[in-house]
């Protein structure tokens, strides 16, 4: 006897014993010694193999136990369910999209035939690849809240295919069915998929009872919604509405006063309640900037679908879409002709980098961002013009998978900052953090002046640190701004030490990327002797004068008045190697025009005098 479909159809184990000598199996006892459930059994005498040719349907329901590509039609598809080489009821017909797979139906969806009913024709219907439709899918029909599906038709690849929609003719049988005038709503069944997607109709008719309409084309529609934060968030669009014009995408969009684009912006004035600027539509292969006063959702439905969309880059930055939606990893999702050509990817607040020039070698990226994301803008910096399509293939996507660069804990508070519409990333390889006391976890930080404009934490990789600019508006008011030297801290994320680094670091500008060579958390020995410029200047009451000795000297600062008569000595004496400040205080002395004089000297060396102007401002 053979245990099989105890419990489903699948196989079993011998039977170990038959208690009652009558050839018939017992049930199994569980751990509790009760009785599972009834077994099924071999009765043809030969119990040695429950399924003889080894099609993985059991011989006590197949009609055909020595032929595996034969058993039986379980779904009444008038398939055979063997048809594929083993039991599957899924994988059980022709092969008209010629995938190598048996082919698949709609199997969640019916209808019923009414007396009421028209035929919608269409002869242009593309999948998620820009491909038409082959004669292994299926065009359904549905009432227009998707509740009822009042139609199905196996699509002809050679034309003329009719959608039968039904409508309500008062029986049960129809209730819930279309009403005259009103208009029903479409879904494909795309077999190679194995999935349902809606699409969208060129033409739009209204039901009719024996009506006959013609429908130019259908794609593919993808509902959106893309978290807004408050300022600015760089999104793109897999779909949009036909009508693609700013206020009609942006409708019941609170809180949305600005969109940028690649050259080419516009402004809300709640004034006209109109969009002023270049900007009039949206693009679905480009990217925005979106200015938002506070947190938001945008969401929406748009077509066409295509995650072969063709792009067309420029030499140099390109601000494009994603056309799929979910996350696929960058070097897989760009083709190998042009991913050689790729220099640079910025998003929101990553980046990364190629980090190979020989063109006949694939790079290796390196940086925070490690994929592409639906709904999400992309700079993209190439080498040359060229022309390609994403490889977004659903099975490569890895929307579930957390990414390797992700942040070990949350950001501290004192670290947050607002993302701008200019950035610039500054990159620092693993060698050059080995000489710093860094863990994993840590933060690398990034001001200007006295200003938090990034952070990024350390995960063990070379590590871009992003810097915010100056976009313009108050609230990135103290970024850095064009020829701006930002300035580097370390955050200790088991103490909240914040440590000062010092490092070469090349002027900010917007859109830019940057690499760090050398970084120290001790001040590097000066080269010679330097007056630094005083600090706050003009200044009321304090300000701070530094200089920079490169050997131990003695050293002597003082003041003098618009006069020359000395009114202050700030230091006169030996002083180590290293950079050094010290403060004024002139709470005493009256408003007017001041001169500092820094002298240093030290045994077999001229005397070097520096003299600087101070403005005290009371």
């Amino acid at each position: 006897c053979a245990m099989i479909g105890r419990f489903s159809d699948e196989m079993g184990q011998l039977a170990i014993w038959d208690e009652d000598d009558n050839s018939e199996c017992d049930g199994i006892p569980n751990e509790d010694g009760e009785d599972e459930g009834d077994i099924y059994c071999c009765v043809t005498g030969n119990c040695e193999d429950a399924d003889d040719d080894g099609d993985l349907s059991p011989d006590y329901r197949d009609n055909f136990d020595d032929d595996e590509f034969a058993c039986s039609d379980d779904d009444g598809d008038d398939c055979d369910d063997c048809s594929s080489g083993s039991y599957d009821m899924w994988n059980d017909g022709e092969d008209e999209d010629g995938n190598g797979i048996c082919d698949s139906y709609p199997s969640l969806y019916a209808y019923n035939q009414s007396s009421h009913q028209a035929f919608y024709y269409v002869d242009d219907i593309e999948d998620i690849y820009g491909e038409p439709l082959t004669s292994a899918d299926w065009i359904l029909a549905f009432t227009n809240d998707g509740e009822s599906c009042v139609g199905i038709r196996r699509w002809n690849a050679n034309g003329m295919n009719d959608i039968p929609v039904m409508g309500d003719d008062g029986n049960a049988y129809s209730e819930g069915y279309l009403e005259i005038g009103e208009e029903p709503m479409f879904m494909i069944y795309d077999e190679s998929e194995r999935e349902y997607f809606n699409v969208y109709p060129s033409d739009h008719h209204g039901f009719g009872i024996y009506e006959i309409f013609e429908v130019d084309n259908m794609r593919i529609s993808m509902d959106y919604e893309i978290p807004l934060h408050y300022y600015f968030n760089l999104v793109s669009f897999y779909g949009l509405p036909e009508d693609q014009s700013i206020s009609v995408v942006m409708d019941d969009l609170n809180g949305l006063s600005n969109i940028q684009g690649e050259g080419i912006s516009t402004q809300y004035s709640s004034t006209y309640d109109a969009w002023f600027g270049g900007l009039n539509s949206i693009d679905i292969s480009s990217g925005y900037w979106l200015k938002m006063s506070g947190d938001a959702t945008l969401e929406g439905s748009g077509h066409p679908y295509n995650i072969n969309r063709v792009y067309d880059l420029h030499a140099g930055a390109n601000l494009i879409s994603f056309p799929s939606k979910g996350s696929f990893n960058i070097s897989k999702a760009l083709p190998d002709d042009v991913e050689v050509h790729v220099e640079a990817i910025i998003g929101e607040g990553l980046s990364t980098i190629s980090n190979s020039d020989d063109l006949e070698d694939l790079p290796y990226w390196m940086g925070s961002l490690d994929r592409f994301e639906g709904l999400h803008g992309y700079w993209i910096f190439v080498s040359q013009d060229v022309s390609f399509s994403f490889n977004a293939h659903p099975d490569d996507n890895l929307e579930n998978q957390v990414s390797s660069r992700s942040e070990v804990v949350e950001m501290p508070e004192e670290l947050e900052f607002i993302q701008s519409s200019e950035q610039a990333f500054y990159y620092v390889l693993e060698e050059t953090l080995e000489g710093l006391e860094i863990q994993h976890g840590d933060w690398l930080v990034s001001s200007c002046g006295s200003v938090v404009a990034g952070a990024r934490q350390y995960v063990g990789k070379a590590i871009d640190i992003p810097v915010m600019g100056y976009d313009g508006h108050l609230a990135t008011s103290g970024y850095c701004e064009k020829g701006d030297i930002p300035e580097f801290k370390l955050h200790k994320s088991l103490t909240g030490e914040m440590l000062d680094l010092h490092a070469e670091v090349s002027a900010w500008d917007s859109n830019e990327i940057f690499f760090i060579d050398s970084m120290m958390d001790t001040p590097p020995l000066p080269t010679e002797y330097a007056m630094m410029s005083a600090y706050p200047n003009p200044f009321n009451p304090v300000t701070s004068i530094g200089f920079e000795i490169p050997e131990e000297s003695m050293v002597k600062v003082v003041i003098y008045d618009l006069r020359g008569q000395e009114v202050a000595t700030l230091m006169d004496g030996m002083s180590v190697a290293g950079r050094h400040s010290i403060n004024w205080d002139a709470t005493e002395m009256a408003s007017g025009i001041y001169f500092v004089n820094f002298i240093a000297s030290r045994s077999g060396m001229s005397s070097v005098s520096k003299i600087q102007k101070l403005m005290l401002v009371k």
